[in-house]
């Protein structure tokens, strides 16, 4: 449910009319929908491993470090908020905080901190979903486990990207335009949260009636 919840505030967030109307409101920042959007990723991520270790592991083994990982995600959250806090976006809105890091300490120990939980989370998600997509019986937990799987990866390359990114941007090297890097970025990561949204639901969709129908149509195909 927490994994659900934050990827919708963070999808609801990222719709442009949404954005905009939470930079008008009075009293909030003109680029604090950025960082509730990164907060719910980071906590989103989180919860999802959760979730995939609940799944693909043993009791005993999903538990293990459980209150070490809720505290990282913690720690980040923290961070992110004291980061953002410092770092000079609070004068007019900002279409995203990437190209706006280049040459600034705070924003880039902001996407440094952003990164490193996000993608501790997503290595520890496809380590599980591989084996799980391996060992597991064919059927919609696997289906589901594979979708998460594949969402994370998706998560993994909007990682190496932002810090490829960053990195060529710090050091003055890189030539392409601003907003295409947004919408590139932006693109990878609505893929890596709609993935989680399906891989989430998927085992408990295919009990509804809709979705029953549709299955027992398609096996009545392959049969005929």
């Amino acid at each position: 449910f927490v994994a659900l919840a934050a990827l919708a505030v963070g999808l609801t967030i990222e719709i442009r009319w949404v954005a905009e109307a939470l930079h008008g409101i009075a009293g909030l920042g003109p680029n604090v929908p950025h960082l509730a959007k990164h907060l719910m990723v980071v906590i989103a991520s989180g919860a999802a491993w959760e979730v995939v270790r609940c799944v693909g592991l043993t009791s005993r083994q999903a538990a293990k470090r459980r209150t070490a990982r809720l505290l990282a995600t913690a720690v980040a959250v923290t961070a992110l908020s004291v980061t953002f806090t410092l770092a000079p976006v609070h004068a007019e809105p900002l279409p995203g905080l990437t190209v706006a890091a280049a040459g600034q300490p705070a924003l880039l120990a902001y996407w440094a901190v952003y990164l490193a939980a996000l993608a501790a989370a997503l290595i520890g998600i496809v380590r599980i979903a591989v084996a799980s997509f391996r060992t597991f019986p064919s059927g919609a937990v696997r289906t589901g486990m594979a979708w998460i799987g594949a969402g994370a990866l998706l998560g993994l390359s909007y990682c190496a990207h932002k810090v490829i990114y960053l990195a060529g941007a710090t050091s003055g090297v890189v030539p392409i335009d601003g907003g295409t890097i947004e919408a590139v970025q932006s693109m990878l990561l609505a893929s890596t949260v709609l993935a989680f949204v399906v891989g989430l639901l998927w085992p408990g969709a295919v009990r509804w009636p809709l979705m029953r129908h549709i299955i027992a149509y398609r096996t009545y195909l392959r049969l005929r």
